[in-house]
């Protein structure tokens, strides 16, 4: 589920509402930073009974372990070599330090410079090789839809980085499928709907229902170990 919210405090706790309502395993903050903020915050505030002032500060949360902590680098951050691998050891040894297990995300290319994704992939795989830990291929599964489904615009009108809603829901398959280990087709639903306090439906993503069904399939036939070769 992806929420696109704004960084208030009644937002997060509205979020995380939706989330213990909802009985969910986890929650995926994808796209820019709002998103990335209420997507740590409902991580957070889903399972720690605490009030959020007493949170204010440096170092005031007390954290319950997190089975996974999933990790992306910006884009070009895999520019330069020695720095990523830096940021990316310093990262990992902090998740590990709390019992919990890393996992990067490969990200992927800008829009107009699709020839980016190749050498995001090798400094990923490099990295996660260095440091055996493991990897979600988000940026190589965005080059396969397009080979497939070009008509399905990635990243958001007049937009170059940030994704799509049809990336969101591409993104969302592939998480599925990694941690379950499960096909998505027929399992997950094509339009993402809860119920507001007054029991009224809302979309929180609305697709084509053929769209959907197309974008299942490439994740379920998407063979990333191959398509990683470099």
């Amino acid at each position: 589920m992806h929420l696109a919210l704004s960084r208030s405090v009644s937002n997060h706790f509205e979020a995380v509402n939706l989330f213990q309502n909802h009985k969910a395993d986890g929650v995926i903050g994808f796209g820019g930073g709002s998103s990335m903020d209420v997507a740590k915050a409902v991580s957070y505030f889903s399972i720690n009974n605490i009030n959020i002032e007493e949170c204010y500060g440096v170092n005031n949360l007390k954290n319950n372990k997190y089975d996974f902590v999933i990790l992306n680098h910006h884009s070009l951050a895999t520019i330069d070599r020695g720095k990523f691998f830096e940021t990316s050891k310093k990262i990992i040894e902090l998740v590990k330090k709390y019992n919990s297990i890393p996992i990067f995300m490969i990200t992927w290319a800008y829009k107009p410079s699709p020839k980016m994704q190749k050498p995001i992939n090798k400094m990923f795989l490099d990295m996660s090789k260095k440091f055996n830990i493991k990897f979600i291929p988000s940026g190589p599964l965005f080059s396969e839809s397009l080979k497939w489904r070009p008509d399905l615009p990635l990243a958001d009108h007049g937009d170059i980085k940030h994704p799509s809603k049809y990336a969101v829901y591409l993104n969302g398959l592939l998480f599925y499928r990694y941690f379950t280990g499960e096909k998505t087709y027929k399992k997950i639903p094509k339009r993402i709907t809860t119920t507001d306090k007054n029991g009224q439906k809302l979309y929180l993503l609305f697709l084509n229902e053929d769209d959907a069904k197309s974008l299942q399939q490439i994740v379920d036939n998407f063979k990333y170990p191959e398509l990683l070769k470099l």
